[in-house]
């Protein structure tokens, strides 16, 4: 960092040049906590909760962010959760994602036939079922959509009791 004076016998930092950020959306009504880095290398949690909030973060941060996590299907960079507001998602490789849709992208699916409907949702994550889900009457889905919706979170994303990833972790210590 360089210095100058402006004035006898006061010496003033030069300010640092900002380091750009990416601009997220929350996609869901839930919080996302992420580390980030302050303006002088020290570590701090932000977060932001709700549907509609803004995330600001370096690309070096959701970098490290990224890599901690564990399971793929749980980054919500990914994942579905947050959106890339100020550039194309899918140009980055590190957030390229077919999980990564918007409200109006996401509702199409509504318009698929059955079978097609419930194969989207088996092969969409987790966040993007549930979003489906609370969406279900702002946009007036008919009963075999939301049936079928209802049918396959619970037979994948079970609240309590056993999950297929519970499941699969049980016949890998067997």
């Amino acid at each position: 960092m360089s210095v100058f004076n402006d004035e006898p016998g006061r010496v003033i930092a030069e300010p640092r040049a900002r380091v750009p950020e990416e601009v997220w959306t929350n996609q869901t009504d839930s919080s996302v906590w992420v580390e980030v880095t302050d303006h002088k290398g020290a570590p701090r949690s932000r977060s932001v909760s709700g549907k509609g909030m803004i995330l600001r973060i370096t690309a070096d941060d959701r970098l490290l962010a990224q890599e901690k996590v564990l399971d793929p299907r749980n980054d919500p960079f990914v994942n579905g959760m947050l959106l890339r507001k100020d550039a194309e998602q899918d140009s980055n490789p590190q957030t390229r994602s077919p999980n990564a849709l918007s409200d109006g992208e996401l509702a199409a699916a509504f318009e698929l036939d059955d079978g097609d409907f419930e194969d989207f949702i088996r092969e969409t994550t987790e966040v993007n079922a549930r979003r489906l889900k609370a969406m279900v009457n702002d946009i007036n889905a008919g009963a075999r959509h939301v049936d079928i919706l209802t049918r396959v979170i619970e037979d994948l994303y079970a609240v309590g009791g056993t999950t297929q990833a519970n499941e699969e972790a049980r016949t890998v210590r067997q």
